[in-house]
């Protein structure tokens, strides 16, 4: 382990475990959810790091009302709604669909 931290202090190290939270399919819930201000960046599962820089600027367009750059079509909660419980997201002020 010197080799990869040299000057390190191994003796002291402890170890933990990051949780990698992933959906069921896989596919990451990005966007709006049914309260104003709360907004979902959440189950990349291991892509997490790798997709953080792209889903960040999603989100961030969405919080500004802006059309992020790629479709968010099929990454919102609402895939988890149930036919008989209609899901509906109330967007942000000024915010256009």
């Amino acid at each position: 382990m010197n080799d990869l931290f040299p000057g390190g202090d191994l003796a002291s190290a402890t170890f933990w475990t990051g949780l990698r939270p992933m959906t069921p399919d896989s596919t990451p819930i990005i966007g709006a959810t049914p309260y104003r201000n709360l907004f979902l960046n959440t189950g990349h599962g291991t892509l997490g790091w790798t997709m953080a820089c792209g889903s960040g600027k999603v989100v961030a367009d969405l919080v500004l009302g802006k059309r992020p750059e790629i479709s968010t079509e099929g990454l919102g909660l609402d895939r988890y709604a149930r036919h008989d419980r209609p899901f509906q997201v109330t967007s942000p002020a000024g915010a256009s669909a």
